[in-house]
């Protein structure tokens, strides 16, 4: 799940590399949040409900939010 965050983390941080200038995710992103989804879900099969919603939404703030909960649930810092 650490690896899951980071992951997100990256995401986050390079946002004019991973998304559009909507704020929506591009091709790019899509395929890493498919890769961390992959592993939080071998990990973890419950954790797909959190992932699909943001998969339907593709947007910075869904990334942020699903981020958000992941660290709640392990215990570890939030991303900002």
């Amino acid at each position: 799940m650490e690896k899951t965050l980071r992951g997100l983390e990256r995401l986050l941080g390079r946002r004019e590399e991973y998304f559009d200038k909507r704020g929506a995710l591009n091709s790019e992103g899509i395929k890493l949040l498919r890769v961390l989804a992959r592993e939080a879900i071998r990990d973890d099969p419950g954790k797909r409900v959190l992932f699909r919603e943001v998969m339907r939404k593709r947007t910075y703030e869904s990334v942020l939010k699903l981020a958000e909960r992941l660290a709640e649930l392990t215990g570890g810092p939030s991303p900002s």
